[in-house]
């Protein structure tokens, strides 16, 4: 993987993942049994698709014998954490590759983007910026790491720095896509953002996250900022419920 998508310079990737799905689950119990799998949105700053990626994971799936459906990643949080406001608000899940964003009214994903950072470009830059590597730039901050508490070195400093960064990358890039279109439904009651995924995990970000957004103007009004009840499971749980509804048709 590189940036949230299928590496195209890894001439085995491909099967590695192939592999990977083949140890999570066994062939379809019955034919054309529903799956529903996530993917990204389309990223805003890069050139990249998406679509080679969706196309290589739906083709494998169905050559074991099941009838895949693509959920979009921040729908699938949708579906798991908003159902108590009708699935209607803004989500962004905050991965290793990407910062995936929807926002969905009644369950209809009216914008969806990402972004090509997330978690894996905090742990790039403050290793580069520490010389260290960003495999142990990641363990420390899945294991140790506490925004909450003033950095005493470089190698705590660095993820203050990236965080902010990245949250003020993520919530200016919301700003002008959510400015720029015309599909964003009139709504006067003031909408919940949930955060999920597994680079919104260490102590501290929710309150980075809310600092980012104390100075931006978004054509709707947030009630609350909520991290989801288990970050690291809400795609999947999502994608459950879809999988569920759709093979109930």
């Amino acid at each position: 993987m590189a940036s949230g998508l299928l590496n195209p310079n890894e001439d085995e990737g491909i099967e590695v993942i192939k592999q990977i799905i083949n140890s999570v689950f066994n062939r379809a119990q019955k034919i054309d049994e529903v799956i529903c799998f996530c993917v990204p949105g389309e990223p805003v700053d890069n050139s990249a698709s998406t679509v080679f990626h969706e196309s290589v994971i739906k083709m494998h799936l169905k050559s074991l014998g099941y009838s895949p459906i693509p959920v979009n990643e921040g729908l699938a949080v949708v579906l798991s954490e908003l159902a108590g406001n009708n699935f209607t608000g803004i989500v962004i899940s905050i991965g290793g590759g990407m910062c995936n964003v929807c926002f969905s009214y009644l369950s209809v994903p009216v914008i969806t983007f990402s972004i090509q950072k997330g978690g894996d470009y905090i742990d790039l830059m403050v290793g580069k910026a520490a010389g260290e590597s960003a495999t142990k730039i990641k363990m420390i901050k899945e294991v140790e790491l506490d925004l909450t508490i003033a950095p005493r070195n470089k190698v705590e400093t660095g993820p203050h720095i990236f965080y902010d960064d990245l949250f003020f990358t993520l919530i200016q890039t919301m700003q002008k896509v959510f400015g720029s279109t015309d599909k964003m439904p009139r709504i006067s009651s003031d909408l919940p953002l949930v955060l999920s995924g597994g680079s919104i995990m260490p102590n501290g970000c929710k309150t980075k996250f809310e600092q980012a957004m104390k100075d931006v103007n978004l054509p709707v009004k947030i009630s609350d900022i909520v991290i989801a009840e288990k970050p690291l499971y809400a795609t999947a749980k999502g994608s459950l419920k879809m999988a569920m509804e759709e093979g109930k048709m």
